[in-house]
């Protein structure tokens, strides 16, 4: 399912832990810096792990099964593979609300709309 989905108030966002949230059957790991918020697949690339069980350390998003930290606020450096990146969705802020547009192809079966 594409479109917008309203995700979370935004001041529901800590700048220190992510939001775990479904959106078109995606579940989604929302954090946020400042102005700035960024939604990602919730799961690390490595092992699968929830990454919104994770938490933000010197501004990067650390799995918490392993301790690799991913700099998903920014432009992955080219040196670091495809696989071993998250995969960001489109993010817009609308009168208070996160809204996410899910990248097709990343549905998980059998997820429940706005279950976190």
């Amino acid at each position: 399912m594409q479109g917008w989905f309203r995700v979370a108030r935004l001041d529901e966002l800590d700048e220190r832990r992510p939001l775990g949230r479904m959106a078109g059957g995606v579940r989604l790991a929302l954090l946020r810096r400042g102005d700035q918020v960024v939604a990602i697949d919730d799961r690390c690339p490595h092992l699968g792990f929830p990454l919104s069980e994770g938490f933000l350390r010197s501004g990067r998003l650390v799995c918490p099964l392993h301790r690799w930290a991913f700099d998903v606020f920014d432009e992955p450096s080219p040196a670091i593979p495809p696989e071993a990146r998250c995969r960001h969705h489109r993010v817009r802020i609308h009168s208070g609300w996160v809204e996410v547009s899910p990248i097709p192809g990343t549905a998980e079966p059998n997820a429940e709309e706005g279950s976190p």
